[in-house]
């Protein structure tokens, strides 16, 4: 997959709230997602991916994929030490809205406008009072 600086500056100029294209993950996965990287504290930070995550259906205790996709909100805290980022854990993710049959970039984009990012920074720092949010994880 190719992609030109001017593919990337169309797709950032929709995304809002300092979300950018994810131009590596792109690359390697053929997959547009955006991503937004928040600091903290001297060396902690908030990573937020918006991605698609598939829908599955229970199929006699078994999961089965539906075929449909949820545009999700993945938020992982990772420290930083000697120029590499740790995380412990996977992070958490937040259904963002309905399924959909497909995965469009132009989806994620509209949904980049309505991300709490004072709200994610709670979750990703496990405040008493996002507990409620935890009946929205995937």
């Amino acid at each position: 997959m190719k992609i030109t600086q001017q593919q990337i500056d169309n797709a950032n100029k929709k995304l809002l709230n300092g979300f950018e294209l994810d131009v590596y993950y792109c690359l390697i996965h053929h997959e547009k997602t955006a991503v937004k990287s928040i600091q903290i504290s001297d060396n902690e930070y908030v990573f937020l991916r918006l991605e698609f995550y598939p829908e599955y259906e229970n199929l006699n205790g078994y999961k089965k994929k539906t075929g449909n996709f949820f545009p999700c909100c993945h938020i992982s805290k990772e420290i930083k030490s000697n120029g590499f980022y740790t995380s412990y854990g996977l992070g958490k993710v937040i259904k963002l809205s309905d399924a959909q049959p497909k995965k469009t970039f132009s989806t994620l984009q509209k949904l980049s406008e309505n991300i709490d990012i004072d709200k994610m920074i709670a979750i990703a720092k496990n405040e008493p009072s996002c507990l409620e949010d935890s009946k929205f994880l995937i």
